[in-house]
């Protein structure tokens, strides 16, 4: 009995294996990404404002109770991405412990996307920060 028991998780592994590997296969292609030269400045600001949004978003640690509005955050940062500094503007709606939440998830972030956006890179940049990412 506990032979046939061991073969049967075996037989689920391979199965599994197999299952995972043609999932992954059938994942839709990214979307092609435009290049430089495609793209309007305005354009590549908003790639590059988006990039820093998403990197400050996986390194936020979200409060309790955070709420699901967005908010202005002006960044400071050297030449290669390296954060330098970060102030949630003034008007921003958060209180004081959302605000530290969003200040902190700037600060760990450390080191900006800066590769492939050096022709639109700013020493401070204001990004909008959502807790939905959007």
């Amino acid at each position: 009995m506990k032979l046939s028991w061991q073969i049967l998780c075996l037989l689920a592994i391979w199965v599994l294996s197999f299952a995972s590997a043609s999932v992954c296969a059938a994942s839709p292609p990214m979307p092609p990404v435009a290049s430089q030269a495609d793209a309007s400045p305005s354009a590549r600001m908003d790639q590059y404002t988006t990039a820093i949004q998403q990197a400050v978003l996986s390194n936020w640690l979200r409060p309790d109770g955070f709420p699901e509005i967005a908010c202005k955050v002006r960044i400071s940062q050297s030449a290669g991405g390296k954060v330098t500094g970060a102030e949630v503007e003034p008007d921003c709606p958060y209180d004081e412990k959302n605000r530290m939440s969003v200040r902190n998830a700037v600060l760990r972030t450390f080191v900006l996307p800066y590769k492939g956006y050096e022709d639109v890179f700013r020493p401070t940049v204001v990004i909008t920060f959502s807790p939905t990412g959007g």
